[in-house]
């Protein structure tokens, strides 16, 4: 875990740089942590694994299952991660993008326990 953890981290800081630039956080952030899930699938990744796809075509198969809200920029961090053949990674970088995002945003998520039911004040 650890080592996928190394290998994502540049690619997540690219992303994330990429679409700070380009004031676009929460599209990026989005697409990323759709593409992570996708390619979390165990099927996936199987799929990932197949020397006998084109990593360009794994590229696409993903970019399909994501929609269409998908800009050309984070189009073109995903055939790049194909061409390294760093597509497996891609839950690994979702998460290292929203954290470094819940940093610059100075967000935090927590789950609230309560006795009684909660009115929406």
């Amino acid at each position: 875990m650890a080592q996928l953890r190394t290998l994502a981290r540049p690619y997540a800081k690219a992303a994330f740089s990429a679409a700070q630039d380009q004031k676009q956080l929460a599209e990026w952030s989005e697409v990323l942590t759709v593409a992570g899930q996708i390619t979390a699938n165990e099927d996936i990744r199987q799929l990932l694994a197949s020397p006998g796809t084109e990593e360009q075509k794994k590229a696409e198969m993903i970019l399909e299952c994501v929609g269409d809200n998908v800009t050309e920029s984070v189009r073109n961090f995903l055939m790049i991660l194909a061409k390294n053949r760093r597509l497996s990674l891609l839950p690994e970088i979702a998460a290292l993008f929203n954290t470094y995002r819940a940093d610059f945003e100075r967000t935090v998520d927590i789950e609230v326990t309560s006795a009684y039911e909660l009115c929406k004040q």
